[in-house]
């Protein structure tokens, strides 16, 4: 469990020394424009951040979950996978359909909130009730604090990343009752040698 953690303080370290380089949004945000002629923009734009404000934003959902991973005792590899491959893909047919600017890690902090939401369910907690609380978390933040032309748009790229959470439960799920049905079947066999 405190693998967690550590994987959480790499992607500061990541996220922090991304910021420091010049020019770090021009070079590394996903811009239409440039996208496909610099593929590395897919890979580098999840860890590039617009600002100081959005970085230390992004950085304590980050933190924040982490610490309710760890308290529901979730698998950092669930945690890890989920946020990397949200951050990497979650945004992406959006992108493809509007065609804006991608950067920042919002779309994978919000997929770990989706995964958190249904992380609840084993603890007997109304997981549809936690995931309409970050709804309505992202929906405040985007509309209320934010008030700018781009909101509709990152509110949509938070739902993209609570609905990619929530379904890397349901597809972690079904990989983990494959793996114990595998064993079960193999300890079986060996029993019966």
């Amino acid at each position: 469990m405190k693998f967690i953690f550590i994987f959480a303080i790499l992607l500061v370290a990541v996220y922090a020394i991304i910021f420091i380089l010049p020019s770090h949004v021009e070079n590394l945000a996903l811009v239409p424009a440039k996208a496909f002629a610099e593929p590395w923009r897919f890979v580098t734009y999840p860890f590039t951040h617009l600002d100081l404000g959005h970085l230390l934003k992004n950085i304590a959902s980050l933190v924040l979950a982490s610490a309710l991973f760890f308290e529901l005792k979730t698998r950092t590899s669930t945690f890890s996978y989920t946020y990397l491959l949200a951050g990497f893909f979650a945004v992406l047919p959006l992108w493809f359909a509007l065609q804006f600017t991608a950067l920042g890690a919002s779309v994978a902090v919000y997929s770990s909130f989706g995964l958190i939401a249904l992380e609840t369910k084993k603890y007997k907690i109304n997981s549809f009730f936690i995931l309409a609380l970050f709804m309505i978390a992202s929906f405040i933040e985007v509309f209320v604090f934010q008030n700018s032309s781009v909101a509709f748009i990152q509110a949509l790229s938070h739902f993209s990343g609570l609905f990619f959470g929530a379904g890397s439960f349901y597809a972690f799920e079904k990989i983990h009752s494959l793996q114990e049905q595998k064993k079960s079947f193999l300890l079986r066999e060996t029993i019966e040698k």
